[in-house]
């Protein structure tokens, strides 16, 4: 029953974990204050407003704070900063302090200052904060919040009226707009041909293409490729130059807008592991980009022989990586989109060789992970099928077919015993292949509950193989360390089995996976059919308990009377519907099985 409620519990728990953060935005949004909902932020104006009791402090002023809506519309969340208003300063981190009244609490606390989430999801038609200046203070500041109406409904960084310290220098000019640059018309007319094109989705044109990148030889310098980059709902476009088909050690090309001076900056990259660092602008020219219409392009060219040693030379094959996301106010980066269809990087599905004049393939799609298929494919196999009818027949079947034997065994033992050798090759299989395709371990990054999966499939490896070693020392049933043994073994066995599922949930959600979404369902219908036909065979097995302790002492008495009832056993009761329940259940879990399989198994592709 333990078991039971510890699979129920975590299984509630990874449902709760996909309605975002019910008690607060998390640490990992305090400088980008972009919520981690999976959705961009909305493009139309804020409803709510950030009204101060006052517009100019000195050190140590209080200043309220209130967030509402004119038109008295709800929200569920949010998140409050103070930031300094000049560009010289660092804009990215909270200075003053806010307190925590009721319904909300310090977040994302600094050197500086602090921020204020709310504490709970409930609906908010205002909410009143404190904001306390800096002691000292030295220069202006401006409140941002990110409102959160719903999971998909957010404004992110809203200001407030300046905040003028009386003690600080000149309000900070802001230099006026630039003339706005040309919008960028990318042809595909010649892909293929006259230029190398990667679009998705297949046959798309600039106006409907997701993603577009085009290349060929600079018609000014043959010594420089010509790239042209186009993507939509974004705030910058990445290119990746990549040996293999994952991020990292990449060389990377960035075109992202710079709201402070209004342009598109073009910069290079180079992702180190996971992160990204700016390198410099060595080897680009003859650049210009534009944002308008929610689609960002830019056109620059890249010299091919750059002398640096995190820029790639372009006389190499090489996979291309193409990315998008939002970007600070002055041009640099932020983490990319990675939690809808279509926002994941894309990977291109072969390398393009840039040698000599460089190729001009027309791609499409994206590259696939066919051992990162064949690692799911052994774990479901594993976890959800031999291990599960190993452990169902551990636990309610020993009192079943006494008088059968296999090999010596009783054949509830020997099934058991085979189910979980086979559940151990197939771990230690895709264990092995999953560190051959990542090329080691991945680490946890905080980006995503993905994070968790590499650490829970650790875990269970650890005690799949911990608990077969343990049986190697199992004792004699009529020794005094047998029951200390069957608690251990048990123990094991079951948190093994429970962890997996939340670990084959997380698993699924791998973009490189490209599992449907709608596979998840299938996992979790196994899971409450696992979880009633427990509680069925638990509930039956209380029931008949005392039937079949009756009839054992029966047949011991009979024993004792009569020598030749000594080969005699009680026929158990309930064995009929006990049968009933196991072949229901290896149907039904056979079934599932076998579509989860085919569907991690396909090679489809994410739709966009």
């Amino acid at each position: 029953m333990r078991s039971l409620l510890l699979t129920v519990g975590l299984c509630l728990t990874l449902l709760s974990l996909t309605s975002g953060y019910p008690t607060g935005a998390p640490s990992g949004a305090c400088i980008s204050m972009f919520p981690n909902h999976g959705v961009n932020p909305q493009t139309m104006p804020s409803p709510y407003q950030i009204t101060l009791s006052k517009t100019n402090f000195t050190s140590g002023d209080e200043i309220t704070v209130t967030l509402a809506s004119s038109s008295g519309e709800q929200f569920k969340g949010y998140l409050c900063q103070g930031r300094y208003l000049d560009a010289s300063m660092n804009q990215e981190i909270a200075v003053g302090s806010f307190d925590a009244p009721a319904g909300a609490k310090q977040e994302c606390s600094g050197a500086m200052g602090n921020g204020v989430t709310h504490s709970s999801n409930s609906l908010k038609t205002s909410v009143t904060l404190k904001w306390t200046a800096p002691n000292p203070s030295s220069a202006h500041v401006r409140i941002y919040c990110t409102f959160v109406k719903e999971t998909a409904t957010i404004w992110v960084q809203e200001p407030s009226a300046n905040l003028i310290d009386g003690a600080g220098g000149p309000l900070p000019t802001t230099p006026p707009p630039p003339s706005p640059a040309a919008p960028i018309a990318i042809s595909v007319n010649d892909c293929g041909s006259g230029k190398g094109c990667y679009r998705v989705p297949d046959g798309c044109d600039e106006a409907s293409c997701r993603y577009l990148v085009t290349w060929k030889e600079s018609s000014q310098d043959s010594d420089y490729f010509t790239f042209e980059m186009s993507s939509i709902n974004t705030e910058y476009i990445a290119l990746g130059f990549s040996l293999d088909k994952h991020m990292g050690d990449d060389s990377v090309v960035v075109c992202a807008y710079s709201n402070i001076t209004g342009t598109v900056v073009i910069q290079n990259y180079y992702n180190e592991g996971k992160g990204s660092g700016r390198v410099s602008s060595t080897g680009l020219t003859r650049g210009s980009g534009y944002l308008g219409g929610s689609r960002i392009s830019c056109r620059f060219d890249r010299k091919k022989m750059i002398d640096a040693d995190q820029i790639f030379n372009l006389d190499k094959m090489y996979y291309l990586l193409v990315a998008q996301g939002f970007a600070a106010p002055t041009g640099a980066i932020k983490k990319h989109q990675v939690m809808t269809d279509g926002q994941f990087p894309l990977v291109s599905p072969a390398m393009v060789d840039f040698s000599g004049s460089g190729s001009k393939p027309s791609l499409t799609g994206r590259a696939t992970y066919p051992l990162m298929k064949v690692h799911g494919c052994l774990m479901t196999l594993a976890w959800v099928l031999t291990a599960s009818v190993g452990i169902i027949l551990a636990r309610y079947y020993k009192p079943m077919w006494v008088k059968s034997r296999a090999c010596g065994e009783r054949v509830w033992f020997q099934i058991h015993r085979s189910c979980m050798i086979t559940t151990l090759a197939l771990t230690i299989i895709a264990f092995i292949i999953i560190f051959v395709e990542v090329g080691g371990y991945s680490l946890w990054r905080g980006y995503s509950w993905w994070d968790a999966h590499p650490i829970l499939g650790i875990i269970v490896t650890v005690l799949c193989i911990l608990n077969p070693i343990l049986a190697l020392f199992r004792p004699h049933p009529d020794t005094p360390n047998r029951p200390i043994f069957n608690w251990v073994h048990w123990g094991v066995g079951t948190v093994g089995h429970v962890l997996s599922a939340p670990t084959i949930f997380l698993g699924m959600g791998f973009p490189k996976v490209f599992v449907p979404w709608w596979a998840t369902w299938i996992m979790v219908a196994w899971v409450i059919f696992h979880v009633v036909c427990e509680l069925i065979l638990e509930i039956h097995q209380c029931c008949m308990n005392r039937r079949n302790k009756e009839k054992r002492e029966e047949i011991e008495m009979e024993k004792k009377g009569d020598p030749r009832m000594a080969d005699v056993e009680p026929k158990y009761s309930g064995r009929r519907f006990k049968c009933c329940m196991l072949s229901l259940y290896l149907i039904v879990t056979s079934i599932l099985v076998l579509v989860l399989v085919i569907v991690i198994a396909a090679l489809v592709q994410v739709p966009f």
